[in-house]
């Protein structure tokens, strides 16, 4: 006899990164597997042995940011608790408390300054008109 269940599911919301928390209370490392697909789909399932022909088993899918770097997610399983980290782009526009913010490296922080300043400044040379002096 099989018995399906949703396992609770926390996320905790950073500026760097997000953590999934998936709550599975007598799994063992070896029952669980996640997966993450070309269609920036995570898929974590997994499966265990209660009783004689008793099965517990779970599938969840859950739809990843295109904000994630997906070669750099990671999984950990301790103490019946799964963390599955999502780091996010440096670039990444993020909604965060109804506010929309964009994180940038350092480096970009300062080439997007270095243009403005140039710009700004062609623009200044072009459009100022040469005042004559007067003796």
């Amino acid at each position: 006899m099989d018995e399906e269940f949703e396992p609770f599911c926390q996320w905790r919301r950073g500026q760097e990164r997000d953590i999934l928390e998936v709550h599975l209370k007598g799994f063992k490392r070896e029952h669980l597997r996640v997966q993450m697909n070309n269609g920036h789909i995570l898929t974590i399932s997994g499966e265990q042995s209660v009783e004689d022909y008793k099965i517990r088993r779970f599938r969840k899918e859950i739809k990843v940011s295109k904000d994630c770097t997906p070669d750099q997610i990671r999984a950990k399983f301790a103490s019946g608790i799964l963390y599955i980290t999502l780091p996010m782009r440096k670039t990444a526009f993020r909604l965060r408390d109804g506010m929309l913010r964009m994180e940038m490296t350092r480096k970009m922080a300062l080439s997007v300054a270095l243009v403005v300043a140039v710009g700004g400044f062609l623009i200044w040379k072009s459009t100022s008109i040469p005042v004559p002096l007067v003796y």
